[in-house]
């Protein structure tokens, strides 16, 4: 259920995040920052610190002044208008798949703004899209404490209730907020509340089944590239069109490469644009 809020009483701190909140373990170690440089690289200082960060921790600002995104890329996170926060999980299990968990992230945002009635999509891997503009990006990171036991790091960016102009010139042609999508401001508390309850009962499914069927269904369904053409862009900056053709039952993105030929890409190894205004 949506609801209209006020951007004045609109707040993200501890005592109305708990009003919302259901789950068992996510965010019940919730950290709050007024204004920080990135919530990830807040958790990845007191990790290297020493210090012991619960599984499920939460840690969100009002607004990132050097906020990042896939490849280093700059953020951008206006204040007290959307959902900047990472969530922590300790890992023991060495093998565990970051693009899985990437994609099992996505899943739960769209998901949850379904929920709200938002028409939400997933440009793989980790980007979120309403009507073909960035509205939000997953970033997933891991930093290991021992040889047996890490830290997966997952920086989640959403624009909820931002305003056309307190977006950058660059960014305004590519980039949205639910708000100017929807003509609507949302409670950004019970969006992320909601998100993290979608997120524990993927992560709890995953957990006893070790099975990825329905988060990549979701991930299928909620696609706003599959069967579309797309630009891939190199890390050597060179660039060529092709169609995505599937997402393959490891998580990985299935097209034809510049030689015409079936090719499994891996996140993080290419960046994708959408051709003909696709998305």
């Amino acid at each position: 259920m949506s609801k209209n809020t006020s951007k004045h009483s609109d707040t993200l701190e501890p005592s109305n995040f708990q009003k919302f909140l259901k789950t068992l373990y996510l965010g019940r170690d919730y950290r709050y920052y007024n204004v920080i440089d990135s919530t990830n690289k807040e958790v990845k200082r007191l990790i290297s610190k020493g210090h012991n960060i619960k599984n499920g921790s939460v840690f969100i600002c009002e607004t990132q002044t050097n906020g990042y995104g896939k490849f280093n890329r700059k953020w951008h996170s206006p204040e007290k208008s959307g959902l900047w926060f990472t969530i922590v999980l300790n890992i023991e299990d060495a093998d565990i798949d970051i693009t899985k968990i990437t994609l099992l992230t996505g899943a739960s945002v769209c998901q949850s703004l379904r929920s709200f009635n938002i028409d939400s999509y997933i440009k793989w891997p980790n980007d979120i899209y309403i009507n073909n503009k960035k509205i939000g990006g997953i970033l997933t990171e891991r930093m290991w404490c021992s040889q047996e036991r890490s830290y997966l790091i997952i920086g989640i960016g959403l624009n909820i209730n931002s305003t056309e102009d307190s977006f950058p010139k660059e960014l305004k042609d590519y980039a949205t907020s639910i708000s100017i999508e929807t003509g609507k401001n949302f409670c950004r508390a019970e969006i992320l509340c909601s998100i993290l309850s979608c997120f524990e009962n993927f992560l709890d499914d995953l957990k006893r089944s070790a099975n990825y069927d329905k988060i990549l269904e979701l991930n299928r369904k909620y696609s706003n590239i599959l069967g579309k053409k797309i630009k891939i862009l190199n890390p050597d900056g060179s660039t060529y069109e092709t169609e995505a053709l599937a997402l393959s039952d490891n998580g990985s993105l299935v097209i034809r490469d510049n030689l015409g030929k079936r090719k499994e890409l891996i996140s993080g190894e290419v960046s994708i644009r959408c051709s003909y205004n696709a998305c």
